[in-house]
This record gives C-alpha cells, structure tokens and sequence, in this order.
C-alpha cells in the first residue's frame, strides 16, 4: 500500500503532453481536449477539488434556493488545489463567474476547470487566476444550475476525475493523473522528458532528424532492458514501483531468495528508484592504465537503473555531477553503487535517485579504470545480472531476478494488504496481538513451501 506524498513541483516542471504521453504509456486516459485557457497563456498543476452542476427545473431567472453554487467547494479548497467543475460541457449556460474566482483567489487556490462555459474573464485576468473552460457566455447560472455533487468523481468530457486527483491543464488541454498512480506517471513522464531533451539536444548539434528521431528511443523501447531482463512484462515493473521495499524484502524471504542489498543507502529519503540492471564494474588501475569515469553512460537505455560495482571502495569516487546531469537528461532510473559518490548537491538539485555507501570528494580518474559492463556483479553478497529487476527507497536496495519478478510481486501485493488490514483492525478497535494472529502476520516473512 503506497501511501508516497505527490511531488507536485515535479509534475508541474513537466508539460502537459508529456505527461498525457506517460499515461498512454501506462494505460491511462491520456487527457481531454477542447478546454482551454480563458485569457492569457497560464499552466495550472494542483489536487483536484471537484463539483458536479446539472439543470435547475424551475423559471429562467427564478430565486436561487440554498447556497450559490461552487461556494463551499472553495471554502474547503486550498494553495494546492484546483476545482474542476463537471457541467457535460454546455456552453449555453455559465459555470464559472466573477465572484467565484474572487473567491477562489482569495484561497490561493491555484485555478480552476469547467467542462462548460464561463463569464467575467476580465476579472479573471486582473486576479491573475487561471480559468480554463470550453467557451465564454455572459448567461448567468442563477436559476439554471444548481451543485448535484461536491467532493465526489466526476466526468469531464470522456475522462473520470476523482477528489484528489493530479490535474495539469495549459494551452494544449487538460490530463488527469489518479493519485494512487502518480509515482508511475511522474517516472514515465520524466523518462520521456529526459528522451525528448536528448533527441532535442542531438538535433541542435546537427544530428540528421531521422536518426535522432529513431522509433525505439522516441517511443522509450530499450531493447538492451527487454533483452537482459528476460523480457519482464512493464506491468510487473509498474507494479514493484508502487511497494516498498520491506515488502518486497519479506516476499523474497518467503521465496527463499536473499535480494536484500546491505549497505547502501539513498542521498534522499525522497529517493526510488525501480528497473532492470545496467551493469558497470571497475577496477583498480594496473599495466593496462588507467581511465575515465562514466564513458558508459552512452549506452545505458532509459529507465534502467545503474548498478555500479567498485568492490565497496570509500577513498575514490566513481560518479559525479557529470554524470548526474546526463543521467537525468537521458531518463535513467536511478544508480546504485558499491562505493561511494560526489557532487551531492547536484544530484540533489536535479532530484536523481542515487544509491551508495556514503560520499567522498577524490576523484576516481587514473585511480580506477572499468574493467566491465553488462556482466554479472556480487555486491554484499548479493548477484546481481543485468535485467535483475532493482528497487531502492528510502529503506535500502533489493535485488528482484528477473524470472522471478512476477511471484515476488504477488507476494509483496499480499504482504501489503495484509498489513493494511492489521492496521485498520487495530483502528477499529482490536488488540495488535489479537489483529496479528487474525491475519497470520507471524508468517509473512516465513519461507513459504
């Protein structure tokens, strides 16, 4: 049960088509056309706070019984949050007016998006508050409309938005994230960015079109990845990206597999990083001669996690800021290393899942030289090949193999929800022993026969 906070900042350093692209990726609704910015060319990006309209049978004009409508959806909206309005997209009528946005900027609520219509853009515009709507009618909703639903999932257009939602919006449409699988997208989307930022950065040195736009790199198809990774279905991948690593740790203890990675730990407790293996193995310098530091990030495809052995050396570095920044451009994963890194506050800066046994500044240049990629690695006593399945958080790093990627998965899921169930027990009034034996939880880590 992932109960991860929603980085909004990264989302709204995404465009919305990319994002609309990560969620095709994933399966998702990839956003709704036709609503657009009201005045100027604003972005919003906030936790949907949604209101559903539906016709008021009474006289054109006729008093309003009770409350305006949208008035107490916006008194519970806040700084990160945005109202999305369902009106099933009239335009002969105004869902959104004057007063409403004085209201909602007022609340610092970060704009608002109605699947109708709208009045008082002006006034909008002068509150600087985002409105995005299908059209402008200076009819007036008094008498015509009244609130069906607040706080509840809606439809706008062909796409559901549910309370608490991540919704995006500019001048190209609007794409709904659902929370729940918002660590997935926001990894597909930045892995995309990283592809187009390269493609971009090829084309402006002169690269051929053609060959920069290549359709396995354009539509993130690492054929490396599939292939070492005995061809893992994404579904499994995207699934382990949204556990713990506790629980994958207890599900490979049932198995009877020790994946479990001592001794590294992230830069960030914010940090996770999840895919297949690119391994990477130095050496200390001999007769051949030394070398450079991360020439093999050339080959490494997006979305795949580094995995760098240098036999748990502390006193020279075998990643840096360099290497941080082309990583995060070019959408990998994250890195592990059996060794240490510098640099830190780039990796921080650019928000990289690093992995390692702690930091140090001396350079591994003409100290070290790589001895080998794409082979198999043993890092505290862990193998780990090229396409085993890596997951690091804030508890550490696990080692999935590959083949065995689809039942450890099972299990963590079940692992999971089984601990959720102890704690809602518990909550609902039960012992902790009594909520334990209930749901067997003295087994979950005992290998399973």
């Amino acid at each position: 049960m992932s109960t991860e906070p929603v980085p909004l900042a990264q989302f709204t350093a995404l465009e919305v088509a990319t994002v609309s692209d990560a969620l095709d990726a994933c399966g998702l609704p990839p956003g709704q056309g036709g609503l657009r910015p009201m005045w100027g060319r604003p972005k919003v990006t906030g936790f949907a706070v949604t209101v559903e309209l539906e016709p008021l049978n009474s006289r054109p004009g006729a008093d309003h019984d009770g409350a305006h409508i949208l008035t107490g959806a916006i008194a519970g909206a806040g700084p990160d949050d945005v109202i999305v309005v369902a009106n099933g997209g009239r335009t002969d009528v105004s869902s959104w007016g004057g007063i409403v946005s004085v209201g909602a900027a007022v609340r610092s609520v970060r704009g608002v998006i109605t699947d109708g219509a709208c009045r008082d853009v002006g006034q909008a515009r002068e509150l600087g508050f985002p409105v995005f709507a299908r059209a402008q009618v200076p009819v007036t909703a008094r008498g015509r409309l009244r609130q069906k639903s607040a706080g509840e999932p809606i439809v706008v257009g062909e796409v559901t938005v549910r309370p608490g939602d991540v919704v995006m919006a500019d001048e190209g449409g609007v794409v709904v994230v659902p929370r729940e699988r918002a660590a997935e997208v926001l990894d597909a989307a930045r892995r995309l960015a990283g592809r187009e930022s390269a493609i971009e950065a090829e084309v402006r040195a002169g690269v051929p079109l053609p060959q920069a736009m290549r359709d396995a790199r354009l539509a993130g198809t690492p054929d490396h990845v599939t292939a070492t990774a005995g061809r893992t279905p994404q579904e499994i991948v995207t699934r382990l990206r949204g556990l713990p690593t506790a629980a994958i740790s207890d599900a490979l203890d049932q198995a009877g597999i020790d994946g479990a990675v001592g001794g590294l730990a992230p830069l960030s407790n914010d940090f996770r990083a999840v895919g297949p293996a690119f391994t990477a193995r130095y050496a200390p310098i001999d007769d051949i001669g030394g070398g450079t530091v991360g020439d093999f990030l050339d080959d490494v495809p997006p979305g795949a996690v580094i995995v760098i052995d240098n036999d748990g050396r502390t006193d020279v570095t075998v990643w840096g800021g360099i290497m941080t920044q082309v990583a995060a451009v070019r959408g990998i994963a994250g890195t592990v290393i059996n060794g240490v890194c510098r640099d830190v506050p780039a990796c921080l800066a650019q928000n990289y899942p690093l992995f390692s046994r702690g930091r140090f500044m001396r350079t591994g240049k003409d100290r070290v030289r790589l001895a080998a990629i794409g082979t198999p690695v043993t890092i505290s006593g862990i193998e780990i090949c090229p396409g085993t399945l890596i997951h690091a958080d804030a508890d550490g790093v696990v080692a999935v193999p590959a083949a065995e990627a689809e039942r450890i998965t099972e299990a963590a899921e079940r692992i999971e929800g089984i601990e959720a169930r102890i704690v809602a027990a518990v909550r609902a009034g039960s012992t902790l022993r009594a909520a334990r034996e209930t749901f067997g939880y003295h087994t979950l880590q005992t290998r399973q026969p």
